[in-house]
């Protein structure tokens, strides 16, 4: 065997440009070329890809098409030539073949004079250039069969190949079963990296099935560049020792010197190593300002690196007290820093020939007193447009929703894709938002996306506008790299001028390749700069004090945002007002809460001592059974979810102190968001049908708007089936109407005229029996009724 094997996967070219593509592939350097692809038929019959006929009852016929088709496959062999080895793929995903396959096996088997033996048989003799062939399953997965097939091409006399990218346990089946028969028949794991692979890794153990594993990845326009390739296959060569990989497919970069050059690039990255490459592209970025005291730290990892010394400190010359110890990960976690603090980093690159000293690296840490949110949060905030978007699923507006986690495509996490072209500096690929306010940002954060590489930006610069036309440059970055797919990165900048528009400009992409991609933009600043979203009665937290509540507050981290609007709890902080409340029978508590990051309890409550009452708690998200839990239904996926709680049904008192709740024993990282709290009387709540008087409903239908009163709010009947319906007082001000459940989540909700005076809920019979919560909101008033369906 070479000392590094690189197969390529190659279709219509071979036959219908036979002349150009057969000599480019022999002087390519590949050592393997993967002719791509046989079906196989219902009735049996070999096909080329669905193009033309191979094999019809037991007789080849491929010459009726492409003559020239035997004798070029010899030809790639044929010396002057890089190519050892030629084998014929098996199936893709709808081809049908191993459905096929297992139909034969319940019908016939495999053996000397069946349908598929002859057929392959008859292959075998037209073609005797065919050394192996290359199991491509993605869908029938059925074992017996796929076992007793692969025997049965084993006993021709060909080798079999694998080419997974999922369901490791039939592939391991397979492997073990076949080569217990035909010892090291299977001899090859083409392991797809790319598209529905792309999250795989040729180093997991869940991929070891005691074959060598050949990683692949996807090349030509708009997929993995070629300076990519090497960069992958070098990494997993240094992690695991892989000794081949290949590339799909030859078809997107044929007759160009992409051949050559992908061919090199897993041959130079599976040759001898040497000492590694310096790490760059520091997170936080060199000289960095106004950083958070909570950040990570990140880097690029040098070239054949396999692990990292970690130093980090306060003075420049760091020595042997700062070293952090050796890993492999590319992120390090120093905790919890100093405010408005210099710290110094460096990281060393190790390999097996040796260490390479980085640089020192340095940035500073924000005052205590900084407050930080994102303008571009919640999702929804201000008009986004960009230079291009490939589709809606990955559209502008992707690039501000907020999510970011790995899962199903656009609902978990999602991506800005823009294919408008190779970005460069005069035609960037631009994307901007315009806020409702002018606000101040100092702080950019980019999230990469799910896939290629490539695609991430390397270039950019951030503007700032008030008018969409002039811009101002706010700081450029040149050689960004993202190391990991869905990895953040922060970048800081100086600025103290609120804009309402903000755009930003990627002039080179990784690749140098015509799609550019983004997972997520933060757009960073003070949380002063941001516009108030409270509401006039709503609980001003810069005018209380919030002190440790019982023995919990073991991190005590929050942070108080939105003009005092919101508390914000990070870590392990359980909070307790300063300030107290009387809770009476009729007590309402409404606040708007959010967490991007679930913990053990998140909650909020009323308690008249310091001593923890979990009977005072109102859970609403969290992993423990602990607290009041009626309202434990956080959905929001990271965004904000409104609630009304009856605090009077569970508790009263005086001099309650106000509780919010953020726990995780386990770890950090968790939060809770508490935005809008606000208590108020429903001194009406149980005059549900009282006030109809001897009266009946058309005789209030009747009577002027006026007849009513200021004060008198009527709803009927009681209880409901079907419909609700609601009389108002003259000059109610009312501009809402909203019905809620008992576990505080919205059931239906009515827009209302100041002019109107009746409002009808129709279609309610869907509801489950029980109380329900009406809610009358305006401006500067608000009314909570109870009402019971039957």
């Amino acid at each position: 065997m070479n000392a590094q094997e690189s197969a390529i996967y190659a279709g219509g070219p071979i036959y219908n440009n036979r002349n150009v593509s057969i000599d480019e592939l022999r002087n390519s350097g590949y050592t393997t070329v993967v002719v791509w692809t046989i079906h196989i038929e219902a009735n049996g019959d070999l096909g080329f890809n669905g193009e033309f006929p191979l094999v019809q009852n037991g007789v080849y016929v491929g010459d009726n098409t492409y003559p020239n088709f035997p004798d070029d496959i010899v030809k790639l062999k044929t010396a002057p030539t890089s190519i050892n080895r030629v084998e014929f793929g098996l199936s893709a995903a709808g081809s049908g073949t191993f459905d096929a396959v297992r139909n034969f096996y319940n019908s016939e088997g495999f053996g000397p004079g069946t349908t598929l033996y002859n057929n392959f048989l008859a292959l075998k003799n037209a073609i005797p250039g065919i050394d192996a062939f290359n199991n491509d399953d993605e869908s029938t997965y059925h074992v017996a069969s796929a076992v007793a097939f692969t025997k049965m091409l084993a006993g021709l006399g060909y080798k079999n190949a694998i080419v997974p990218y999922t369901r490791s346990s039939f592939w391991s089946s397979l492997v073990s079963q076949v080569n217990a028969a035909y010892p090291g028949n299977i001899d090859r794991n083409y392991l797809q990296c790319y598209a529905g692979g792309s999250g795989n890794n040729p180093c997991s153990s869940s991929w070891d099935f005691g074959i060598p594993v050949y990683p692949g990845l996807w090349g030509g326009s708009g997929q993995y560049s070629i300076s990519t390739v090497e960069s992958r296959m070098n990494s997993w060569q240094n992690s695991c020792g892989i000794t081949g990989g290949f590339m799909w497919i030859y078809d997107d970069f044929d007759n160009s010197s992409a051949v050559a050059g992908y061919a090199a690039a897993i041959n130079n990255a599976l040759s001898p190593g040497n000492a590694p490459g310096a790490a760059s592209a520091p997170n936080p970025s060199e000289n960095a300002t106004n950083v958070s005291t909570n950040t990570s730290l990140s880097w690029s990892a040098g070239s054949a690196a396999t692990s990292h010394n970690v130093f980090f400190g306060t003075n420049p010359s760091l020595g042997s007290g700062d070293a952090l110890g050796n890993q492999s990960g590319t992120t390090y976690n120093p905790g919890s820093l100093n405010p408005n603090t210099t710290y110094y980093w460096r990281i060393d690159e190790v390999n097996a020939i040796g260490t390479t000293t980085g640089s020192v690296w340095s940035f500073t840490t924000a005052n205590a007193n900084t407050n930080e949110v994102d303008h571009t949060d919640p999702a929804g905030t201000g008009t986004i447009t960009a230079r291009a978007e490939i589709n809606n699923a990955e559209s502008a507006d992707r690039a501000f929703d907020n999510l970011s986690t790995n899962g199903t495509q656009n609902t978990n996490w999602s991506k800005w894709l823009d294919n408008g072209g190779i970005p460069s500096v005069t035609n960037p690929s631009w994307i901007q938002i315009q806020l409702p306010n002018a606000v101040v940002v100092n702080k950019l954060a980019i999230t990469s996306a799910n896939d290629v590489p490539d695609r991430d930006p390397e270039n950019f610069n951030l503007q700032g506008s008030n008018d969409g036309t002039n811009w101002t440059n706010l700081n450029s970055w040149t050689g960004q790299t993202w190391s990991n797919r869905f990895q953040r990165k922060e970048f800081s900048f100086t600025n103290a001028t609120n804009y309402s528009y903000y755009r930003l400009n990627t002039t080179k992409n990784r690749g140098g390749i015509s799609m550019t991609q983004i997972c997520e933009i933060e757009l960073i600043g003070p949380a002063g700069t941001n516009p108030p979203v409270g509401c006039t009665d709503c609980i001003d937290f810069n005018t209380i004090t919030l002190g440790s509540y019982s023995n919990q507050d073991a991190d005590g981290t929050h942070f108080i945002e939105d003009n005092g609007d919101t508390a914000r709890l990070v870590n392990n902080t359980w909070k307790r007002s300063s300030t107290s409340y009387t809770i009476t029978a009729n007590t309402m508590l409404e606040f708007d809460f959010k967490s991007t990051n679930e913990g053990e309890i998140h909650g909020i409550g009323f308690d008249e001592n310091n001593s923890l009452s979990s009977n005072r708690i109102f859970k609403v998200h969290g992993t423990q059974n602990w607290g009041i839990r009626t309202y434990d239904n956080y959905d929001a996926n990271g965004g904000y979810k409104t609630y009304v709680i009856p605090v009077g049904n569970s508790y009263t008192g005086n001099a309650m102190n106000l509780i919010l709740v953020n726990d995780n024993d386990a770890g950090s990282g968790n939060n809770s968001s508490f935005r809008n709290v606000r208590m108020y009387e429903s001194t009406r709540s149980n005059a549900i049908s009282q006030n109809k008087g001897s009266k009946s409903i058309d005789e209030f239908d009747d009577e002027p708007n006026g007849s009513l009163g200021n004060q008198d709010i009527l709803i009927y009947p009681s209880p409901i089936n079907e419909s609700l319906q609601i009389k108002l007082p003259v000059n109610h001000g009312f501009t809402s109407a909203q019905i809620f459940n008992l576990t505080g989540q919205l059931v239906v909700a009515k827009k209302v005229d100041l002019g109107q005076y009746h409002i009808q809920f129709d279609t309610l019979q869907t509801l489950n029996s029980g109380i329900y919560i009406l809610k009358l909101e305006g401006k500067q008033n608000s009314n909570i009724q109870k009402f019971i369906k039957k």
